[in-house]
């Protein structure tokens, strides 16, 4: 193969080998060339290279075009800033001219400053001094003028600042200026006290008003550096609400202008009317402390809780007249014990509470000594009630022992009693004093009406009594006591009950000669040979027996049968029947004794002793 050939192999190898997909510049010239090499022919090759060159060509001239644009806007832009130029450097030379005209000026300027901060510092100097050790024509007109507004106090606290500012500057050594000063200030403070003591005497009855209020505060922090127009202002105070809670207090006795109500209203129901009587004291007594809490806020040199116990108790003196008479009248509206201890535990009750807010003083001595009073008028009312009951209403026990109408009575009117005591402070006190009231004298006169009764009657009506005033008491607290001495004075009746009844099993049961005999037996003689203890005689106690174990409930003395509680009953049965019990345990064991000689004892008692109890005392369980 030639070099020519070998030449164009290479060159056609390498054309075939190129990857024109991955030649982006080979890419975009094809681009370029499809735009105006739209056919493919012989004369379209041919032509093919001159079109390029043209193209490139008119590229070529269009850009020298454009940039023949851009030398003539840069020939501009080059003629301005040379402009620019000569004007800045005219002007930099006019501003060194200037500099130096102006140079002079500054320090001129700099000179006249200095001399106006001098004269400025001791302008601030002489105003500082004016404000510290005098007064203004304002503040004087204030101190002078006999109406007391915030202004005032703002003065006043002013002439104190001037004082302690006085005593500064003597202690620096300008003694005759502070002197003077101090005079003329003292001068000023004393006229203002006089003022401020004579309003605080004027208005201090406005103490609920918002604007009087606040300005009688500050007062009295003021005044407690004087205390001698501090106590006459509070004197004045304390006679000025003393007139005006006395007023309202008497005004809602007799009418409540807010709502057409008066406390009168409630005074056929008394224990209402002193519950709303003490309410209305409860309800405003505070609202005085609350007053005087505000009052003396501020003061702050003095003990405040002792001033406003003082002043609480002098306040609420007035109230004490209207409040005594209207409880005495209740003593003689109403003669029902009841009430009379509810209106008692009231005053007990809100004494408590008054206390908190008046702890010493006239009316809580006044309410202490109405209840006592009412206590004492409780106690003898109740004691009369029960004397007056027992005597007109405890009869003779009815035939069925129950207990009779009047100790009913009494027990509704203790019931009625105890449920006001369960709500009051002192409750364990009072109802060991109410029951003991009650019981003592109604027990006594228990045993009275069954004096005349037989021993078994006695002890069941007593059982029954006694039952009822238990079941009464054990649905209260403080009691424990009482009910252990019922239930001991209760358990006596039943053992009397339990032996009467155990007496008459033992009649029924022809168990006395068996008895008799079992208890002086010796060991000489056989017990089948002793007459009486015969088998034949036995088979006569153990049918009945018999007969009794299969409805041990039909034989009893008829008077058990008037008990009033099962558990009563059941003891009753149990306790009598345990003594059968014995009894028969006692001839089982002689009877299956081989000394005894007793022919075929298992047929003549078949029943063990334990199955004889089973079926006597185990079945009487109490409910």
């Amino acid at each position: 193969m030639s070099v020519d050939e070998e030449a164009i192999s290479k060159r056609v190898t390498s054309v075939l080998e190129t990857h024109l997909e991955s030649d982006k510049d080979a890419l975009e010239a094809l681009k370029e060339i499809s735009e105006f090499y739209t056919e493919n022919t012989l004369e379209c090759r041919r032509g093919l290279r001159t079109k390029i060159e043209k193209r490139s060509l008119a590229l070529n001239e269009n850009f020298l075009a454009s940039f023949e644009k851009v030398k003539n806007a840069v020939n501009a832009l080059h003629d301005n800033v040379n402009s620019l130029n000569t004007s800045v450097m005219s002007m930099s030379s006019q501003l060194k001219d200037t500099k130096t005209d102006t140079q002079n000026l500054i320090e001129l300027t700099k000179r006249l400053q200095l001399e106006r901060k001098s004269v400025s510092n001791q302008q601030l100097l002489a105003n500082a001094y004016v404000k510290t050790f005098q007064l203004n024509s304002s503040e004087v007109a204030c101190l002078r003028s006999n109406n007391v507004t915030p202004e005032f106090f703002t003065a006043l606290r002013k002439t104190q600042n001037i004082s302690n500012n006085c005593k500064v500057l003597m202690q620096a050594g300008h003694q005759t200026s502070a002197l003077s000063l101090m005079e003329q200030i003292s001068t000023y403070q004393q006229m203002a006290m006089d003022v401020l003591y004579r309003w605080s005497q004027l208005y201090c009855k406005d103490i609920e008003s918002t604007v009087t209020g606040p300005l009688l505060v500050f007062a009295m922090e003021v005044l407690q550096d004087r205390p001698v127009l501090f106590k006459y202002v509070l004197e004045e105070y304390c006679t000025v609400r003393q007139s005006v809670v006395a007023q309202r207090f008497i005004d809602a006795l007799a009418a409540n202008s807010s709502n057409d109500t008066s406390l009168k209203t409630f005074s056929k129901d008394i224990r209402q009317y002193i519950n709303n009587i003490l309410s209305w004291l409860i309800d405003h007594v505070p609202i005085e402390r609350k007053y005087l809490t505000y009052l003396l806020k501020n003061c702050d040199k003095l003990n405040v809780d002792e001033e406003i116990s003082l002043c609480m108790s002098s306040i609420t003196e007035g109230l004490c007249s209207p409040l005594a008479s209207r409880v005495e009248s209740v003593l003689h509206m109403n003669e029902n014990p009841i009430d009379l201890y509810g209106v008692a535990s009231s005053l007990k009750f809100y004494l408590q509470i008054v206390i908190k807010t008046v702890p010493s003083g006239q009316l809580c001595q006044t309410i202490e000594e109405l209840h006592k009073t009412m206590e004492c008028v409780f106690l003898n009312k109740l004691q009369n009630l029960v004397r007056d009951t027992l005597l007109e209403r405890i009869e003779a026990p009815p035939l069925d022992l129950s207990p009779s109408p009047g100790i009913g009575h009494l027990l509704n009117i203790l019931r009625q009693v105890l449920s006001v005591a369960a709500v009051t402070e002192d409750k364990q006190e009072d109802t060991s004093m109410i029951v003991s009231c009650v019981l003592e004298p109604l027990l006594q006169a228990i045993n009275l009406s069954a004096s005349r009764l037989t021993p078994l009657d006695m002890a069941v009506y007593h059982l029954n009594c006694l039952y009822d005033i238990h079941e009464t008491l054990r649905q209260y607290q403080y009691v424990e006591d009482k009910l252990e001495k019922l239930q001991a004075q209760m358990a006596v009746q039943i053992e009397i009950v339990s032996t009467e009844q155990a007496n008459y099993l033992v009649t029924h049961l022809n168990l006395e000669e068996i008895q008799t005999i079992l208890q002086g037996h010796g060991a000489n003689i056989p017990l089948s040979q002793i007459q009486g203890m015969e088998a034949e005689n036995l088979i006569n106690f153990l049918s009945k027996l018999e007969s009794m174990l299969v409805m041990p409930h039909t034989v009893a003395v008829p008077q058990i049968g008037c008990l009033k509680n099962p558990l009563h009953l059941s003891k009753v049965r149990r306790q009598s029947n345990e003594v059968i019990s014995a009894v028969y345990k006692q001839l089982y064991e002689h009877v299956h004794n081989p000394t005894n000689e007793y022919d075929n004892p298992s047929a003549l008692m078949s029943r063990t002793p334990d199955l004889v109890y089973q079926l006597l005392v185990n079945d009487e369980n109490p409910l």
